[in-house]
């Protein structure tokens, strides 16, 4: 949750069938959650910038924290330090939302079904569930996953981005795709992965 491109953090590459290490719906574990927010659960994220021909750019490594939960408005909110920025999250029955400006946004309807679409940014952007239950493999393991699609861009840009989610666990796989020119086609701007994580 990097800015922008790294809170919106697929691909074939990455889909697999069989692996050791599987969380998500088939599991015995409870799954009530898209992205439990435990005070001290800590996720490891890699986050990579690449240029228009694929070249990396930058690679960076930061620890997602879950600090404390505070009130506002009545209603229970948890902080969470992030790429040196403390955010406001919290779950609903309707799914997991973010605090923004002062406004309530849906960033990951759950539970959800396939071709689900919401808003959840301002503009012309929306999001739409595209799977379910694919699985995604990133150092950290291998994990069930919904997948969300979000498309937006502004006059001058065009972007959309996929978020694999796993049900109990959180954020797992970003891959963030932009052209800073809307004559030209979106290429490859960002990708993040889970490395290593500790849920409370």
């Amino acid at each position: 949750m990097k800015r922008l491109f790294a809170v919106f953090p697929l691909f074939l590459p990455l889909i697999t069938a069989g692996c050791d290490k599987i969380l998500g719906p088939d599991s015995q574990e409870p799954q009530k959650l898209i992205m439990p927010l435990s005070v001290g659960s800590w996720w490891v994220q890699e986050s990579t910038v690449y240029g228009k021909s694929g070249e990396q750019k930058t690679l960076s490594v930061d620890t997602i924290r879950v600090l404390r939960d505070t009130l506002i408005s009545d209603q229970k909110w948890t902080i969470v330090l992030e790429y040196g920025s403390e955010n406001l999250y919290r779950n609903t029955s309707l799914g997991f939302w973010l605090r923004y400006r002062g406004d309530s946004l849906l960033k990951y309807k759950y539970p959800a079904a396939v071709t689900d679409t919401f808003q959840c940014y301002s503009g012309n952007s929306s999001t739409k569930v595209i799977s379910i239950d694919s699985t995604v493999t990133v150092p950290a393991g291998s994990f069930h996953c919904y997948v969300y699609l979000t498309s937006g861009g502004g006059s001058t840009t065009r972007s959309h981005w996929v978020d694999f989610c796993s049900p109990g666990l959180g954020l797992v796989y970003v891959e963030f795709y932009m052209t800073f020119d809307i004559s030209e086609p979106e290429f490859l701007y960002s990708r993040q992965r889970l490395l290593a994580y500790e849920l409370r």
